[in-house]
């Protein structure tokens, strides 16, 4: 199984959010969030040309990011739960472990993104592998996923990302 782990590209600023009284869950993108994410997804199908299913979180930054992924993969989309931020991995990896698909996209947040990464390269129950926004990173896994099993095949930016997709 290969994961890639994507995190959500730039969104409204989270406390002028909450000043208007507006859920986090609520906050879009930004424009410049969006343009910049179409180019990290260009980018991201010369590294990566081919995906079966992309899982994410069901907020709205991350539906969009994902939508973004869907228009240049067509490939399924679907929410998924056990990518809210600060959900505990394990019912993440009990759901991988149902799935057929062997290239699978996970479109969430941070710390969570990082952590799983951490989790399932070497069992750490933190972070070591944070990502920027828009930022992505691919992992190969037994399936069913099991902790400090994966392998890491590369970590890019999103200006690595956003620089592949102008070449």
């Amino acid at each position: 199984m290969e994961l890639l782990l994507v995190r959500h590209a730039r969104a409204e600023d989270r406390e002028i959010f909450a000043e208007q009284g507006r859920a986090d869950h609520e906050r879009p993108l930004t424009d410049d969030g969006i343009e910049r994410m179409l180019q990290i997804g260009k980018g991201l199908q010369k590294v990566y040309p081919r995906l079966d299913l992309i899982l994410t979180s069901p907020y709205r930054r991350t539906l969009q990011t994902a939508e973004i992924l869907h228009d240049r993969y067509g490939c399924k989309l679907q929410p998924c739960e056990a990518l809210i931020p600060e959900e505990e991995p394990a019912a993440l990896f009990e759901l991988l472990g149902k799935l057929n698909p062997s290239r699978i996209a996970l479109v969430g947040h941070e710390p969570d993104l990082g952590l799983i990464a951490s989790r399932l390269l070497s069992a750490s129950r933190e972070s070591y592998l944070p990502l920027k926004k828009g930022g992505a990173l691919l992992l190969e896994l037994p399936s069913p996923p099991l902790v400090a099993t994966a392998h890491l095949h590369w970590l890019l930016t999103p200006k690595q990302l956003r620089a592949l997709s102008a070449t």
